[in-house]
């Protein structure tokens, strides 16, 4: 059912009808102007006459089916990104995911997107329910959950790259050419370091039988630990790659060495994606294993060739698992 009453029509372009119903139903929260007649008119009233006109056109008692389909697709969206986030929060989670979606309105048209601030949003217990501040005590990664859920988001719907011009498949064949080509790497991509295990932890979630404990708060595992149980002092802080798979489309991982890492930050930067980078800018092979060799002590006593032939197979391997798409020479 559309929310407009068809004999009223506004003659407007399609984008500025979802910027106004946008702004009303999910900025404003549609379910306070909605409430009442008088709400709604007090509402309109405080608009610019170009956007009252606009308004006359929308039927208050459709727009209220048309916000409660919003949250119930904003609440199913959340749901299907953040599944492990839910296990851990178990029955508390639709109050939290209400809470949200009303301190983060959605600055976009795209559900997706309406999600994005849901990690940051999960930093700060002050926000929590009351209910919810016991689990973020016992979880203190929960947002480094959610932030790892939202990335794998974020690159299965990231638009299509385009690859830069004069990109070669694969890597120099010979050593020897690595100061004329620098790397391209999969622009659909994150670089992502975490304080927490969070691989580790996702492993230890996916035995989960979906039991709420008997304050409904957590969940019981097949193997009887609970969330606030899991295991995560013991393991390190990991440094991963997300990225989307162009031959599969699908969101893969690839976890990270402290010298792997500390190779690919030559090129990269944690925590930013690869558009931030100008490519033309980046270094050769050569001279980012030089500037590598140079800041890690241990790589002093290492002969070069050694150091560029074992770089070589690190790459390869990025090669066949599509995280670098090909090479291009320097400067071009």
């Amino acid at each position: 059912m559309s929310p407009v009453k068809t004999e009223q029509i506004p003659v407007l372009p399609l984008e500025q009808h979802q910027r106004i119903l946008g702004e009303l139903l999910l900025e404003r929260g549609g379910e306070d102007v909605l409430t009442t007649e008088t709400n709604w008119q007090a509402y309109c009233q405080r608009q610019s006459p170009e956007i009252q006109s606009i308004l006359t056109g929308y039927d208050r008692e459709r727009l209220k089916l048309y916000e409660e389909l919003i949250l119930n697709s904003v609440q199913d969206t959340m749901e299907g990104m953040f599944p492990y986030t839910q296990k851990l929060l178990g029955s508390a989670w639709f109050a939290l995911a209400e809470k949200y979606r009303r301190d983060y309105p959605n600055p976009s048209f795209q559900l997706f997107r309406a999600v994005a601030e849901f990690p940051r949003f999960l930093q700060t217990p002050d926000r929590l329910p009351e209910s919810l501040k016991p689990i973020w005590e016992q979880c203190p990664y929960l947002s480094e959950l959610a932030r790892y859920e939202w990335l794998e988001v974020d690159v299965l719907n990231a638009p299509d790259p385009v690859v830069p011009l004069h990109t070669e498949p694969g890597v120099p064949s010979s050593t020897e050419n690595f100061g004329a080509w620098a790397p391209v790497w999969n622009p659909v991509m994150h670089f992502a370091r975490f304080k927490y295990p969070i691989l580790s932890i996702i492993e230890q979630l996916e035995l989960d039988t979906e039991t709420c404990d008997e304050n409904g708060h957590g969940l019981v595992t097949a193997s009887g630990i609970k969330a606030e149980d899991i295991d995560y002092e013991t393991k390190q802080p990991i440094e991963v790659l997300i990225y989307r798979d162009p031959e599969s489309e699908q969101a893969r991982f690839f976890q990270l060495n402290p010298m792997t890492a500390a190779l690919v930050g030559i090129w990269l930067t944690p925590n930013e994606t690869l558009e931030s980078k100008a490519l033309e800018k980046y270094p050769s092979y050569l001279s980012g294993l030089l500037a590598l060799k140079q800041t890690h002590l241990q790589l002093a006593s290492i002969p070069q060739e050694t150091l560029l032939t074992e770089a070589q197979r690190f790459f390869q391997q990025c090669i066949q698992e599509h995280i670098l798409v090909g090479s291009r020479p320097v400067g071009v």
